[in-house]
């Protein structure tokens, strides 16, 4: 029977727990993300605590009272949840050492949750009512991640490059995190390698999360009467803003400061520690991917990858082709990086294709040029847990690949 008053016990309080969530979404909305995974951590660890209670107090410590077994299995159990936690974070700081069958869930757990993201971060970017957002202009600060930490220093127009990049630069490098150079130093940035080896001014104009309207958008801020050549880095993810240009006539709508505050609270929220935070988070995450691979049903629907990224083509060539670039005398060099287990050359062979129809021909000439750059890179010029972004190898490797077609 006592047994049973336990197990009530617990389930009381994980029940109590679940209320007490509700009322905090009620009286702090803008904080869910943390109080749901913090006491989700909680009734985690307490049904955990009641798992081992049962089966250990019946096999081995029959003849102990319930009052000594509990404080004894409760301070066991904190100090192994303390040595998971610390195992976990220590995994999670030098993940070379983590197992290879760890790496997703680790890889979800920091790209969920835990990656400091930086246009989401009030200490290094700025609403912007055309863009959204930018790097905070004329700032030096250090970004880091559980992989890197590395100096930005930005423009007067919150780019990563010097103001004398803003005047007449000759080749201008657009993008989004690839091209600011997410986790590499600023002289790494392939578009600082272009300048170093062409002897060329080079602005680099990426701006983490921006596709390729904004891209766009955003050169028509700049000086481009000494432009010579455009270095456009392409994402698979810049498909959501250049469909939702097209599909709204040539038009994107801009979140509102409201919007972008929102986002900002919730990545701070997100990212907020509490103990324990690592091994419960990243236990429930493997977890649900077991169980979600047991009841996974073999799908039988044919394979549509190639149209929908047809159509992702074609919907990045409207955008170009409603952009204020001049292609009779401009030069647009076109490179898609993607996280390693997406690169390939697929997307640029279908924009090589759309464009030989007679109006984008028309439009482009021969001036829209694919440089292909998959085959350069290997899995150890991508980061383990940060796996979408190349490091300094990778923009070494790139940064050649491109030098070839300045011409």
């Amino acid at each position: 029977m006592k047994y049973l008053y336990k197990t009530a016990a617990i389930i009381g309080i994980i029940l109590l727990f679940e209320l007490l969530k509700k009322g905090l979404d009620r009286l702090w909305p803008i904080a869910s993300i943390f109080h749901h995974n913090f006491i989700a951590c909680l009734q985690v660890l307490l049904l955990l605590w009641l798992l081992g209670a049962l089966l250990l107090q019946p096999v081995f410590f029959s003849k102990k009272s319930f009052r000594s077994f509990n404080k004894w299995w409760t301070i066991c159990f904190l100090a192994l949840t303390l040595i998971a936690e610390t195992a976990t974070t220590l995994l999670l700081h030098y993940p070379k050492l983590i197992p290879n069958k760890l790496r997703l869930v680790s890889r979800d757990y920091y790209t969920l949750i835990q990656r400091n993201i930086i246009q989401y971060n009030p200490a290094f970017a700025v609403y912007d009512n055309a863009l959204f957002y930018t790097l905070k202009p004329k700032a030096r600060f250090e970004y880091r991640n559980y992989e890197f930490a590395d100096s930005f220093y930005t423009n007067s127009k919150g780019l990563r490059a010097s103001n004398a990049a803003l005047t007449a630069p000759e080749i201008i490098c657009l993008g989004d995190s690839y091209t600011m150079g997410w986790g590499v130093a600023q002289s790494e940035c392939f578009a600082s390698l272009i300048e170093k080896n062409s002897g060329l001014k080079t602005l680099n104009a990426g701006i983490s999360s921006y596709g390729t309207v904004r891209e766009l958008k955003l050169l028509q801020q700049i000086d481009t009467s000494s432009l010579t050549y455009i270095v456009l880095q392409y994402c698979r993810n810049d498909f959501v803003e250049n469909k939702r240009y097209t599909i709204r006539n040539n038009q994107l709508p801009v979140s509102t400061r409201q919007e972008y505050d929102s986002v900002t609270a919730v990545h701070y929220w997100s990212k907020l520690y509490f103990p324990g935070k690592h091994f419960i988070t990243m236990s429930k995450l493997h977890t649900s991917t077991i169980i979600a691979n047991q009841f996974k049903k073999t799908s039988t629907a044919p394979d549509t990858s190639y149209r929908e990224l047809q159509q992702e083509a074609a919907y990045f060539l409207n955008v170009l082709q409603h952009s204020t670039v001049n292609f009779k005398k401009v030069k647009l060099l076109l490179v898609d990086l993607n996280e390693y287990e997406n690169t390939n050359n697929q997307f640029l062979h279908l924009v090589d294709s759309l464009q030989q129809s007679p109006v984008l021909k028309t439009h482009f000439g021969n001036n829209l040029i694919t440089v292909p750059v998959a085959s350069l890179l290997n899995k150890d010029d991508f980061y383990i847990l940060d796996y979408q972004h190349p490091k300094a190898s990778g923009h070494k490797k790139i940064a050649a690949q491109i030098l070839k077609y300045l011409h």
